[in-house]
Order: structure tokens, then sequence, then C-alpha cells
């Protein structure tokens, strides 16, 4: 009886021991965690003090170096010593409200970055912009954001960049201690892959199979995850693809009494059209891997933009019209203009415009020469210019430069294009999508696009197939705003532009 009390006694302190060391494992993980948040909030208000000071420096000077009477306001504001802790108050609850303290790549978004600037520059002067004319308000309020935009997207991207570069050649603990759960051709597929690096800041230590007889490649199977949690020091859990519920809330269950960080990577969460976000309807949660309401109001939004930029670009390059108009009328009889039939969206079709850049008559020649017919159609609907005797001389000069796409600005105001979109195909070209013509075509065709900022005509089929739709499939308006900016220095390279 005694040796069975004994026995007993035993036991039950080998289980209190085990339960204490799993109990400082949860404690030391839970350290770990919060030190890890407290560093990158730490690095990353570092960063956005070097910003604040520089964008302060910035607007000062170009404020107190103009007569404008928004800049003279501006630098009489800035004087004040006191108003610039209101800028950095400002700053600070302009980053917190955006998120861009959150764990992630939250911190260098482009989009939390630009709400950032917004409310740390407009603000402070908030009382101060309403007594000025809207025209004024607007560059004042132009002056003080944009300084602290592109201060935050460059030092922030630069603060990301360094911290991979760390997380590379770390050897300590700050890493994440990091396991897979799932099946082993997913963990698998995922431990080859990029997000779980070291440099993306994971520590990556094996994976534990879900399968009923674990693979002799895994750390164990799900009925140890307790155990092995605890046995190879693990803070971070992975799910790879979506377990059973039985599996799920075991591993749960686990993480909870570890203190464990748990995320979730799936196939589906890496496609280029999903844009995950948890939503909970009916009480419960879902996860929408497509927002279509937000999809909708980023079209609109997208309308707005062509309808103004449309409209003031018809307006102000009204005079360079006229003179490429009279230049093409003189350079060579026929039309000033060139209609051709594309298809727009939902395979609609349109009359798209440019100023003509060909003998007026450019497509009877092609139809009667049959050696002409059989290059345009291999390469892509589109003669190399050196071997096009059609374009005239001032044509060559308007497709260097991309002029001749001016009037389809026009395209733009009526709806049946966009500034940004698929390039306008002729309907012999949607062969080429290999039957995906329909997503091709669910965008508006644009002026400029994918296709034109990563090499026009230098991009041959089916690699300028590939990088339509994934433009398609992955759109959102900040892109397209991307495109816009790229679209400059594409020009006036003009690589591709014949």
């Amino acid at each position: 009886m005694q040796t069975a009390r004994a026995d007993v006694g035993t036991a039950s302190a080998g289980t209190n021991r085990d339960e204490e060391a799993v109990t400082r494992r949860a404690a030391t993980n839970l350290r770990r965690h919060a030190w890890r948040a407290v560093r990158r909030v730490g690095a990353l208000l570092t960063v956005d003090a070097a910003c604040f000071l520089i964008a302060r420096t910035v607007t000062k000077q170009f404020a107190e170096g103009s007569v404008a009477t928004a800049d003279l306001m501006l630098a009489s504001w800035s004087a004040a010593p006191r108003n610039d802790l209101a800028l950095a108050i400002a700053l600070l609850i302009g980053t917190t409200v955006s998120g861009t303290y959150g764990a992630g790549d939250l911190h260098r978004h482009p989009g939390r970055l630009f709400a950032a600037a917004a409310i740390g520059g407009v603000l402070p002067l908030w009382p101060f912009l309403w007594s000025l004319p809207l025209v004024d308000a607007v560059q004042a309020a132009t002056i003080a954001c944009a300084p602290l935009f592109f201060g935050l997207v460059a030092l922030r991207t630069a603060f990301g960049i360094a911290g991979e570069q760390w997380s590379h050649r770390s050897r300590d603990n700050r890493l994440a201690r990091t396991v897979l759960i799932g099946d082993v051709s997913d963990c698998l597929a995922h431990l080859a892959g990029d997000p779980l690096t070291r440099r993306g800041g994971f520590d990556v230590l094996g994976f534990i199979d879900i399968a009923d007889r674990p693979s002799g490649s895994a750390l164990g199977g799900v009925t140890d995850v307790e155990h092995l949690l605890y046995e190879h020091d693990v803070d971070t859990v992975v799910f790879c693809g979506f377990p059973t519920t039985d599996t799920t809330t075991r591993v749960l269950r686990a993480a909870a009494v570890a203190e464990c960080t748990v995320l979730a990577m799936a196939p589906q969460l890496e496609h280029p059209a999903v844009k995950p976000c948890l939503i909970t309807q009916g009480g419960r949660p879902l996860l929408q891997m497509r927002p279509v309401a937000l999809r909708a109001e980023q079209l609109v939004l997208k309308r707005m933009m062509d309808i103004v930029a449309a409209a003031v670009g018809l307006v102000v390059l009204a005079p360079v019209f006229v003179v490429i108009a009279l230049l093409v009328w003189l350079d060579s009889p026929g039309p000033v203009l060139f209609v051709q039939r594309r298809l727009g969206r939902l395979g609609r079709p349109i009359r798209c415009y440019k100023f003509r850049s060909m003998d007026a008559d450019a497509e009877a020649q092609l139809l009667a020469d049959p050696i002409l017919l059989r290059r345009y159609v291999e390469h892509n609907y589109k003669l190399p210019a050196a071997m096009d005797r059609r374009i005239t001389r001032l044509g060559r000069v308007l497709r260097r430069t991309s002029l001749d796409e001016l009037p389809q600005l026009w395209n733009v105001l009526s709806g049946d294009m966009s500034l940004v979109g698929p390039r306008p195909i002729v309907p012999d070209e949607i062969h080429h999508y290999n039957g995906e013509g329909p997503l091709l075509l669910s965008l508006k065709p644009g002026i400029t696009g994918a296709w034109q900022v990563n090499g026009r005509s230098s991009l041959p089929y089916p690699e300028r197939a590939a990088v339509e739709l994934e433009y398609v499939e992955g759109w959102s308006l900040w892109r397209d705003l991307t495109i816009l900016v790229r679209t400059v220095p594409a020009v006036l390279r003009a690589r591709g532009a014949d």
C-alpha cells in the first residue's frame, strides 16, 4: 500500500513538474511576442521621427521660398515651435489610426501611409484651411501632406528591406520559432516558399503531419502536438491548408496553452485575385476572398477619375491637338484621325481613335499584300516600324512619343475606355487568351496598362496575355495609380513603341 501511494505521489509530482514547465514556456513565449512588438513599434517610431524632421524641413523651405497665399500661411504657421509638436502628434495619430504599426507588411502599405500622411498633414491645419480660397486650401494641404507621404513610403520601405536583411543573417531568438501543421505535401511546398524564410522573420523548425500515420520527415503527428510545441520551444504555428475541425480545435487549444501565435496559409489565399477579409454574417465568421462590393466602389472611383482626367486633358491639350492635326494634314493626304474597331468591356465593339500615323489606304495595302499580311499576324497584329512602309514620316514620331494615342482621351470621356486597363485588342487577337477572353474583357481597355509599362510591342504573346490577365485578376485602384506613374518613364524610354 505504501509503495502504491509512493508511486502515485511520484507520478503526481512528475505531472506537476510538467505543468510547471509548460507554464514557464508559455510565459517565455508571452515575453517573446511582447518584446517583438515593442522592438517593431519602437523602430517604426524612430523611423517616423526621422521622416517628420525631414518632411518639416522640406515644407518650411518650400513655403518660405514662395509668395503664394497658401505658402505664406504655412510659413507663418510653421514659425511657432509649438506647432511642430502639434504636427508630430498629428502624425502619430495618423500612423496609429491607419494601422501602420500592425504586424506583417502593414507598416509599408501605401494606402495606409497615404491616410497617415493626410491625417498628419491636414489635421493641425484644419481651422486655417477654412479661411483660404479652395485652390489655396488644396495647395496648402498638398504642401503639408506630400513630404510626409513620400518620406513615410521611402523610409518605411527602407526599414522593411533592412529588417528582412537583418532577419536573414540573424542567429538569435528574435526570429519566430515556427512549425507548420498540415498535409505533408502542403507543408513541404510551403517550406520551399519565400514567405516562411528567415528573411521573412521565421525560423521554421519543421512540420507536424495531420495524417493518421505521420511522415518520417515530420516532427511528429497531431496527436502529440502539445508535447511537440513544448519540446521544440515553438512560439508560432502555421496551418498549411484547411485541416478538419477536430484537428484545428486541438491545435488551437495546444497553441493557447503554449501562448503561440497561430497563422494560416492556403493556396486559395495566394491567388492574385484574392483579397482576403474576415466578415461575420448570420453569426458565422466567413473568409471573404473576393469583395465585390469593394470592387464596385473602386470602379465608381475609377470612372470619376477617368472623367475628370480626360476632361482636363482634352481642355489643356487642345492646342497640342490642333498642332498635331495640322501637321498630320500637311504630312500626307487623308483624314486626321484613324478609327479602328476594337473590343471594349464585355466584348462590346468600340471605335478606337488615334491620330493617323499611316497612309490613308494602309488597310488596303495590307490586304493586297499576302506576305505583309502574314507578317502582320505573326507579329501580334502590329508590324514593327522598321518593316512597315505604310507609316508616314510624322507617324514614326507620333508613335515613338505615343502622341498618336491622345485622341483616346475622348474614348475615356465617352466611357468606352479607361485611363488604365488592358490593351484594346482587335477581334482576331482574342484567341491568344486561350479561353480567358471573358476575363480580359471584364474591365474596360485602357490608354495605358500593365502591357504598356512592361515592354509594349517588345512583349510578344503568350507573355503579353499572361501580363494582361494577371493585371485583370489582381486589379485595384491603387495599382492603376502605380501604372500611371510608371507610364511616364515608359513613354520617355520609348521601349517597344513600334
